[in-house]
Formats: C-alpha cells, sequence, structure tokens
C-alpha cells in the first residue's frame, strides 16, 4: 500500500527535533516509499548517512543569530526569516513532486498551507504539542489544554505571518488579512510521538489527533558505544537516562547536584547526556555521556 508512495518530511529545531525522524525516514524508506526529506543543511547528514535525499534549508546566519541574545524585534525578524525561507524550500520540494507532506511542528503551518495549495494531504508529526511549551499550565490544570493550545499558536503567529502570505501568493489562494497559525491548523491531522504515561491525566487532545508510543532514531550505520558506556551498563541494574538536550541557559552545578541527590535517595542508576549545558558528574552510580543514539 505505501509502495512508490513519495512522501515529503519536513523538520527543523535542534537534535531533539531531527533524531525522532530519522526513524520515520528510514521507516518508511524500508517500506517501499521514496521519501525526500527536507532540514536545515546543520542536521543534513544525519539522514544522508542512512542514503536518504535532502533538500537543505539554507539557515546557517539565521540558526547562527538564534543562538545569541538579542532584543524581542530582532527575535521576531530573525524568525521570519526563518520561516520564509523554510517555505520556499519546502515549496520548492513539494513541487518537484510529492503524494504527501508530514511535518514537524515548527514547520506544519507552512506545510498545511503547501498542501492546500498543492491539493495534498498533510499530517503534523508531533514530539511535543504547542500547549506542551507551557508545561506548569497544563501540569496543573490539563483540561486549559483548549485555552494554551491556541494560546501558544496565536503566539508564534507573527513570524510565520510573512511566509503564508508569501506562500499564498505563490499557490494562488485567497489572500487573508490575518495569516495566523490556528487558522491554518485547525482541521489538520496530527501524530504524536509521544507516550502518553508522560502527560497529566486527562490530558485531552482535539479531535483527529492521537499518540502513537515513541519514534526510535535510527541508528547511525557503524555506531558503537565507547567501552566506558558499556562498561557502565554491565555494572547494575538498568539506570535512568537524563537529557536537556539544547537547553543551555541553566544552572549546571545545581541540575547535577538535584540528579545525583535524587538517584541516591532512590537507590537509582543514571546516565546523564552532557548536551548544550556541558553537564558532568562521575559517581559509581551516575556517568555522564556525549551524543548517543536513544
Amino acid at each position: 500500500r505505501l509502495d512508490g508512495l513519495r512522501v515529503l518530511l519536513a523538520t527543523w529545531g535542534t537534535t531533539g527535533d531531527i533524531a525522532p525522524y530519522t526513524g520515520i525516514a528510514v521507516a518508511l524508506r524500508d517500506a517501499g516509499c521514496h521519501v525526500t526529506v527536507v532540514t536545515s543543511r546543520r542536521y543534513a547528514d544525519h539522514f544522508t548517512v542512512h542514503g536518504l535525499t535532502v533538500r537543505a534549508i539554507p539557515l546557517d546566519r539565521q540558526e547562527a543569530l538564534a543562538a545569541q541574545p538579542k532584543s524581542r524585534r530582532a527575535k521576531r525578524l530573525n524568525g521570519q526569516a526563518i520561516t520564509t525561507t523554510t517555505a520556499t524550500t519546502m515549496l520548492n520540494a513539494a513541487a518537484d513532486g510529492t503524494d504527501i507532506l508530514l511535518a514537524h511542528p515548527l514547520l506544519h503551518p507552512q506545510a498545511a498551507l503547501i498542501a492546500e495549495g498543492l491539493n495534498l494531504p498533510c499530517i503534523g508529526v508531533y514530539t511535543v504539542a504547542h500547549a506542551m511549551m507551557l508545561p506548569r499550565l497544563i501540569t496543573v490544570a490539563p483540561g486549559l489544554h483548549r485555552l494554551t493550545d491556541p494560546l501558544v499558536k496565536l503566539t508564534l503567529s507573527p513570524a510565520y505571518a510573512p511566509a503564508l502570505a508569501q506562500l499564498r501568493i505563490a499557490l494562488d489562494l485567497p489572500p487573508r488579512r490575518c495569516n495566523d497559525v490556528v487558522r491554518v491548523l485547525r482541521h489538520q491531522p496530527v501524530t504524536y510521538g509521544i507516550n502518553s504515561a508522560l502527560l497529566p491525566d486527562r490530558y485531552p487532545l482535539p479531535p483527529g489527533h492521537h499518540m502513537t508510543g515513541h519514534w526510535t532514531p535510527a541508528r547511525p550505520p557503524g555506531w558503537k558505544p565507547d567501552s566506558r558506556l558499556t562498561d557502565f551498563l554491565d555494572s547494575g541494574p538498568p539506570p535512568v537516562y537524563f537529557g536537556f538536550g539544547s537547553m543551555h541557559r541553566i544552572d549546571r552545578d545545581t541540575l547535577i547536584q538535584t540528579i545525583t541527590t535524587s538517584t541516591r535517595n532512590l537507590r537509582l542508576r543514571a546516565v546523564v547526556q552532557a548536551g548544550w549545558a556541558g553537564l558532568a558528574s562521575e559517581t559509581d552510580d551516575v556517568i555522564t555521556i556525549g551524543e548517543c543514539p536513544h
């Protein structure tokens, strides 16, 4: 049923936004699909190493600026540059021939409008929902998801407005006075690579949204763990994993102390990924590692 299906998979962000999609892309390719991945040049090799076709988004300058402190206006302008550049790359890739678009949440607004203009199906493939950007609120009151989700989308809308207006012109779609993300994504189906056990009780999902459980990243060909990690894994019961990815503006010492104290009190062992924050700890029951497929 999937044999020969042309799939355009679009994802962007940091490693946590990229790794799960390598597993999706490889699985679709192995099922007989012709997969084209749209992602930034920074992460293209995560897919090309598996023999996948990549249409690279030229975002080197914008990604460098995103990591620098700047004013609110500068953040907005850089965000608009990112969304318009990704929209152009995605439209060109889709116009070359595709049967379905699959999109990361950050690229879903552009993908949804491209799909509308080209009369194609589009599915959001999310590892995080928009409402989850306000974790404290949804933890205290999961029922407020119906408010927090559109609130986050409206907050993001100014960054997408120029890109969506540009796409409407290119696709000959009727202009909109307000190109907001809520309107564009209102009836879009979404699949989440999330386990419901990690969400608050009674966490509601809109109609057409469902969870599949976590998506396992594709392991790079020839990858092997270093002996330090395998020795630790073999020396006791399975550890708990802690990873904070691209979060770098955090108190490293306090965070490591919290992890080591908690695991000691609970009589657990832990593997901590250093991440962008450069976390470091070495005890009998806690080990810090660098990049590692997980």
